[in-house]
């Protein structure tokens, strides 16, 4: 508000709020996502790059970059799986065999 000269007045006006529903607005440490907004157009200022900017910093980066290697990650850990389950299909064949020459004993 400072820096585009608004009194409360003027802002509660640009927001469509009363000089004290602003006050509240003002003094309270939270605000909903739906007030930044309005708050965001009426001041023609994006509030909520401060966010990402913020969430860049404490998040793991989605980059495409690290998205292809986890990507590639996880194809490597499906290759080790499909490898895994033939080998148990071939086991449980083996199994099956024993099984049945030793039903065939009886």
């Amino acid at each position: 508000m400072k820096e585009r000269n608004l009194s409360k007045t003027e802002f509660a006006r640009l927001l469509g709020y009363y000089s004290s529903s602003v006050t509240r607005i003002l003094e309270n440490e939270e605000i909903n996502t739906g007030l930044l907004m309005r708050i965001s157009k009426a001041l023609k200022y994006n509030f909520f790059r401060h966010y990402a900017d913020e969430l860049k910093n404490e998040l793991p980066d989605n980059e495409p970059a690290a998205m292809a290697a986890a990507e590639k990650e996880k194809e490597k850990e499906v290759v080790e799986l499909r490898r895994e389950n033939a080998d148990l299909k071939e086991k449980i064949s083996y199994l099956k065999t024993i099984h049945e020459l030793v039903m065939r004993k009886k």
